[in-house]
């Protein structure tokens, strides 16, 4: 485990690094209302091309990572919690993107209640955990649900003013 997450933490660290440059260079397209929505896909892009790219590189090398650290004893289960700590690591870059998009706009009671759905989630997950990975697929479901939780916050909204959009122009016409 504690070399999964070692990797997980390296996989996360640059699309981490990101958000340092990144919530600037969005605040500042912001104020000056100038090509917002292409950024925020490159950058949305760029994080998930680095996550995903550590990720899959670790999940090629886990056999030898395996042999390397002396897991020979217990290699099915090494690869299975190498392979869900980055499924893990590509969910939170992921995330990682959305709260940087979030801190932008200053939605932080959308942050405390991701960072509450995250922590409910993993509770709930190793409430009755016994296995290595049972905790680390609770890690994975806690990422995935804070995850679809900023993309639902994301879309909903989306939805909601376009809908009240479309219900105005109705009522004009």
């Amino acid at each position: 485990y504690s070399l999964s997450f070692q990797l997980f933490s390296v996989s996360i660290f640059i699309p981490s690094v990101l958000g340092g440059v990144l919530v600037p260079y969005l605040s500042n397209r912001i104020n000056r209302k100038s090509n917002v929505g292409k950024v925020k896909m490159w950058s949305f892009f760029v994080y998930i091309f680095i996550a995903s790219s550590f990720s899959i590189i670790v999940m090629l090398l886990s056999d030898y990572l395996i042999k390397l650290y002396g897991f020979e004893n217990y290699p099915d289960m090494a690869r299975d919690v190498f392979i869900k700590m980055q499924i893990a690591a590509v969910l939170a870059s992921v995330a990682a993107y959305r709260i940087q998009e979030l801190i932008v706009y200053s939605r932080y009671l959308v942050l405390s209640a991701g960072g509450c759905v995250w922590l409910v989630v993993m509770m709930y997950g190793i409430a009755d955990t016994v296995t290595l990975q049972e905790l680390v697929l609770s890690f994975v479901w806690a990422y995935f649900a804070v995850l679809l939780f900023y993309l639902f916050d994301f879309v909903f909204i989306k939805m909601v003013l376009m809908g009240l959009i479309k219900i105005g122009y109705k009522r004009k016409h």
